[in-house]
């Protein structure tokens, strides 16, 4: 059955807007939502999306870290030679596991949406969802490109980093290696939007989707809501 890719981005949305006020039960849901579909659609790149989380351990050791020995509450065990207030709690360690866990199905779901998907069709998409928003003077086109550009890099992030890393000098200190390199990437996300753009002036056409697949959306809502 084809689903609209309208459709696959405003249900990607929900599924993280729900993820803003996360339970374990909405979690699991989601994850498995994104890796089932990887397994059924797109297979060969499930080992590339297993190292891409595998990626990102600092980011979650950071987040147990913060939630874990800055959230009082009862501490995860006893020590006679340590103070409490240098240990854990147990509060903190499971919301901390909870933000760990939604950050992984937020990047299974968006590398889900994007590797089960063309790119023009992506970009077609979020134009056709920002239509509305030319009254403000946005661009649709231009925001979509740059809007799915940005994301297809987010998820080769460590790749771009250690190929902007080795033409800065090693001599520099780490704030401007770090504030050059920020300002390289998004360039080069600019750049490439500005090409595809040239290349490509007209999206292709872009039909509203059916109404009852908005049921789909709806019924993801429905979902999540009664598992909150």
């Amino acid at each position: 059955m084809f689903i609209h890719p309208v459709i696959r981005i405003v249900s990607v949305m929900v599924v993280i807007a729900f993820l803003a006020f996360p339970d374990w039960q909405s979690v699991a849901v989601a994850a498995v939502m994104a890796l089932s579909l990887i397994l059924i659609k797109a297979r060969q790149v499930f080992p590339g999306l297993l190292k891409m989380i595998w990626r990102l351990k600092w980011l979650y050791l950071s987040i147990l870290i913060v939630y874990g020995w800055f959230t009082p509450g009862p501490v995860l065990f006893e020590q006679t030679l340590i103070d409490s207030r240098f240990l854990p709690s147990i509060n903190g360690l499971y919301s901390g596991l909870l933000r760990v866990a939604v950050l992984v199905a937020i990047v299974s779901m968006v590398s889900a949406l994007l590797q089960t998907s063309e790119r023009s069709e992506m970009v077609s998409a979020v134009a056709w969802l920002t239509r509305p928003f030319i009254i403000i003077g946005l661009n649709p086109q231009q925001f979509s490109l740059l809007l799915v550009l940005t994301l297809e890099r987010v998820l080769e992030l460590q790749k771009l980093i250690q190929r902007e890393m080795r033409r800065l000098e090693e001599k520099e200190n780490l704030f401007s290696r770090a504030t050059k390199l920020l300002g390289r990437l998004l360039m080069d996300i600019e750049s490439s939007a500005m090409t595809l753009e040239e290349e490509q002036t007209v999206l292709p056409a872009m039909m509203a989707p059916a109404i009852w697949q908005w049921l789909m959306p709806v019924l993801l809502a429905i979902v999540f809501y009664t598992l909150g």
